[in-house]
């Protein structure tokens, strides 16, 4: 079986091809500086997205961190390259903290590190570099017969320098969070492997000391953080919002005959903060006055609790409350609870769905390359806006049901709702004041 280096096996040929176009340059009038303990420790809302440079291509390398815990770390990966490349690694937390291994090369496998890391330097490395100037790194790839076991490739001899000029901003690297430029306070090395040069940009960090850069014959260099709980709301919503959705549906349109109908759902934010969300809504045909029902939108957020009742179908929003439940109804947002137990292993929530009836298990859905955030485009005051998703489905079954929501904790918006083809529901445009 073949096996690929870290992101594309830097020894073997490379299909010719177009370069592809990678993030465009840091504008220096947005910079501002963070140190490392102004970035998040990262959890199942962290995107590392990094660009990857060989002799003959160019493309992104996207780390997708799952979970971070006692037991250890583990992320998903993808690359942008020809190969497609995705998998997942699990790294043990005494990996994370005294493993002198590193795995730089990846195929589509997922791997278990007991005695290595990735991506990450371990504790043990970071100590050394920063307290005794020197350390070193045994390198490590994956065995040609098995996806999931390492082989030795060398030891890399590194010791502290102060700063990269060629990549660094004095003891400043720079990349952007979330989409505004930051300058990360980092540590930096070098050395040699194998007789060539390698040099390393790591995250000042003690806990996290995320490689920024690093250069072993082919270069990876941080372009992006993702931090998709903490971004704000795409859509920017605020109080005297229009939100509009198109609802599909099955509708009696004479004695025992049935034809699919496109309703319009109007939401009108009456009241948009922090503090939670109030509105009307109302769904017609034609025009809004030809309303066929309409009502008040529920609080945005339902803090303190993870009992929840979600509504996404417009026609039987918030039927009564059974006496016995005591958790929240919304109809259109998620909330902050629900997200939380999404990023935890396993990426599962549940919700009562529609109603009280039934009780539904949901877990995230992954694209074709094993990532979770997607890309879609949201029509907002008339230019589209580009915004992240989150795909769910429900767990454990074989329903075509999916729903996409914004993951920021700002505005856990629902932006689709499909129960599998004769029940649809999704944001058409917004229109803010």
């Amino acid at each position: 079986m073949r096996c690929f280096p870290l992101l594309l096996l830097a020894a073997l040929p490379i299909a010719c091809g177009p370069v592809k176009t990678i993030t465009a340059p840091i504008i220096a009038e947005r910079l501002f500086n963070a140190t490392a303990s102004q970035l998040p420790q990262p959890n199942g809302a962290t995107v590392y997205v990094y660009e990857v440079e060989t002799n003959a291509d160019r493309y992104q390398f996207q780390v997708q961190v799952l979970h971070n815990g006692e037991e250890g770390r583990t992320f998903n990966f993808a690359m942008s390259n020809e190969n497609g490349l995705h998998g997942q690694v699990s790294i043990a937390s005494q990996a994370l903290d005294t493993a002198h291994a590193q795995l730089n090369y990846f195929s589509s496998a997922s791997y278990e590190l007991e005695e290595a890391a990735s991506v990450w330097w371990s504790k043990t490395i970071y100590r050394e570099i920063t307290g005794k100037g020197s350390s070193y790194i045994a390198m490590k790839k994956p065995d040609v017969l098995d996806y999931g076991m390492l082989n030795a490739d060398g030891t890399a001899q590194i010791r502290r320098t102060d700063s990269l000029p060629a990549i660094a901003n004095g003891k400043n690297f720079l990349c952007e969070y979330n989409g505004d430029a930051v300058a990360v306070d980092a540590i930096f090395a070098e050395g040699s492997w194998k007789g060539q040069p390698v040099k390393y940009a790591v995250l000042r960090d003690s806990a996290f000391p995320l490689i920024l850069y690093m250069d072993i014959g082919f270069r990876i260099r941080l372009r992006q953080i993702w931090q998709l709980d903490e971004m704000p709301d795409p859509l920017a919503l605020k109080t005297g919002s229009v939100l509009k959705y198109v609802y599909m549906h099955v509708d009696s349109v004479a004695p025992e005959t049935y034809d699919y109908v496109d309703d319009t759902l109007l939401i009108r934010l009456n009241r948009f903060d922090a503090a939670g969300t109030a509105g009307v809504w109302a769904l017609y045909r034609k025009t809004p006055e030809q309303a066929i029902a309409k009502g008040t939108c529920l609080s945005l957020f339902s803090q303190g609790t993870a009992d929840f009742a979600f509504w996404p179908d417009p026609q039987n929003y918030c039927s009564s409350k059974p006496a016995a439940f005591n958790g929240h109804c919304q109809g259109w947002w998620f909330c902050n609870p629900l997200l939380e137990s999404l990023r935890m292993p396993g990426n599962l929530t549940g919700f009562h769905f529609n109603g009280f009836s039934r009780y539904e298990t949901w877990q995230i859905k992954a694209d074709e390359s094993g990532m979770f955030p997607r890309r879609i485009e949201i029509s907002v005051n008339g230019a589209d806006i580009p915004c992240f998703a989150h795909r769910i489905v429900p767990a454990g079954n074989m329903s075509e049901a999916v729903m996409e929501f914004l993951p920021c904790n700002a505005n856990p918006l629902l932006l689709r709702w499909d129960a599998g083809g004769y029940q649809s529901l999704w944001l058409h445009s917004v229109s803010n004041p």
